[in-house]
């Protein structure tokens, strides 16, 4: 048996309807996310190539430049100081040495690196490069002294002099030495040009999977929004029907909630006032009140947690022997039942129960506890425990000879902080409590008495265990919700 009120199993079930519909992917949020993501990679793979290419050109063009401009100023030189030699007024040993400078430069710039008219020059990163242009540079030197020494003994060298066949010699080991360093040089950005080639290739693969990645992604959502909105939208539909319940809730509370905190404005403002004129002898009846104020803000704090944590704490069900829980209950109040004198009959025949042993316990120490409470001055207080089944139900009543309850205050004893005697210790929330537990668990709950001093019987259902089984398709309880 079910109430009007909103089921919280339907709601738990809802939700993880769409919780699961969210996390595969169906949310606008999700596929969104998705789609920037898949997009961001695109770009920064795109701008990632495009960089490596700009660092291939900036990185190697100029050492390739570099390698030829090296033998074109050996080779001038070569050439400017045989015109000299020979008398040419237009070629002189200043022209050569500075194609000589020049080329010993674009060594050094390939080796460390460098900034001229033409660019820039990054230093080669390769070792078996860097050792031939050393080579290169040293060779250069040995061509320059060579080159001032002929040049010094320009009126009696010829051509089988000991200083034209070792000028002869270095240029053509040092042009080689040339010839070796452009060839490598040109290899390795054929290399990394072929690599940046493979890249892109890589890359234009790899947007063509993303793009098939992103039509995926959008029809998959397209598909499947539908279900999602609908699911959200019968969710959001029954939590609209809680809202009443929860204004309610919420006024009640910051009502209950606010007369302890009057209270203990009030004896604070008067404990100011004695202080302030040294009359000490009533501070210990108002720290009194204050300290009972806030025991009485603590215990309704604590209740109304409690009352939260009904639908959200979940233990697994399980069979329960209502006879044996309610001897672990009257253990449990031995004292309080001792000191009120009250009797406890107990039905031999107690069925066994099905659903969340610790709140069905709350659910019985609240009433008989209530029992003891609204026992008022009966001489001879007794409570009885009993339960009976009825059809896909089972009925359980707990019932007083106490004080009883006018039928016109029956209908709010399960309203939150409603209490029949204001000077009660109670807060008012263990019958709300109660009926939360009840209902969670697809039952119902309610009270029967024939008014004042006529006693009280409270009584309400639970589902039977195969009932419950078949009602939420399986082994699951409702109050497991």
């Amino acid at each position: 048996m079910r109430t009007g009120r909103l089921s919280l199993d339907r709601i738990h079930t809802l939700k993880e309807s769409v919780v699961k519909t969210i996390q595969r992917g169906e949310s606008p949020r999700r596929v969104y996310i998705t789609l920037a993501v898949a997009l961001s990679v695109m770009i920064g793979a795109m701008l990632g190539v495009s960089y490596m290419g700009k660092r291939l050109i900036a990185r190697q063009a100029p050492l390739v430049d570099a390698a030829m401009e090296i033998k074109l100023e050996l080779t001038t030189a070569h050439l400017w100081l045989e015109e000299a030699l020979s008398g040419d007024q237009q070629a002189t040993i200043e022209d050569v040495r500075r194609h000589l400078d020049e080329a010993a430069w674009y060594a050094r710039a390939m080796l460390e690196g460098g900034r001229n008219a033409e660019g820039t020059f990054i230093p080669l990163d390769r070792p078996e490069l860097r050792h031939s242009l050393r080579d290169v540079r040293s060779k250069i030197v040995q061509f320059h002294e060579i080159t001032e020494q002929r040049w010094n003994a320009r009126d009696s060298s010829g051509v089988d002099t000991h200083i034209d066949r070792r000028y002869d010699t270095l240029f053509e080991e040092l042009m080689l030495l040339a010839d070796a360093v452009e060839t490598e040089t040109q290899r390795a950005m054929a290399a990394e040009t072929r690599m940046f080639f493979w890249l892109q290739g890589a890359l234009v693969l790899g947007c063509m999977g993303l793009a098939l990645f992103i039509g995926v992604v959008l029809h998959r959502y397209v598909a499947q929004r539908d279900r999602a909105e609908r699911l959200q939208r019968e969710l959001l539909a029954e939590l609209e029907a809680k809202n009443a319940e929860l204004e309610q809730f919420s006024y009640t509370v910051s009502h209950d909630l606010r007369s302890p905190l009057v209270t203990v404005k009030g004896f604070v403002g008067l404990l100011e006032k004695d202080l302030a004129a040294e009359k000490t002898h009533r501070a210990a009846d108002h720290i009194k009140r204050i300290a009972g104020a806030a025991d009485k803000m603590a215990g309704l704090l604590d209740d109304v947690l409690e009352l939260s944590r009904i639908g959200r704490v979940v233990n697994p069900p399980e069979d329960v022997s209502l006879k044996e829980m309610t001897q672990d209950v009257t253990s449990l109040l031995a004292g309080h039942i001792s000191d009120s004198g009250v009797r406890i009959d107990v039905s031999p025949d107690l069925p066994t129960l099905y659903g969340d042993a610790t709140r069905l316990r709350e659910v019985l120490q609240n009433l008989i506890e209530n029992a003891i409470r609204y026992m008022g001055e009966q001489p001879d207080p007794r409570i009885a425990v009993n339960a009976r089944i009825e059809d896909d139900h089972v009925v359980c009543s707990v019932a007083d000879n106490g004080i009883g309850i006018e039928p016109e205050y029956q209908g709010k004893i399960f309203g939150l902080f409603d209490t029949l005697d204001s000077e009660n210790e109670g807060t008012g929330v263990g019958l709300a409590l109660v009926k939360r537990i009840v209902e969670t668990h697809g039952g119902r709950i309610w009270v029967e008495s024939e008014g004042s001093l006529k006693g009280t019987t409270f009584y309400f259902t639970l589902p039977k265990k195969e009932t419950t089984r078949d009602q939420t398709g399986g082994e699951r309880c409702v109050a497991s919700h």
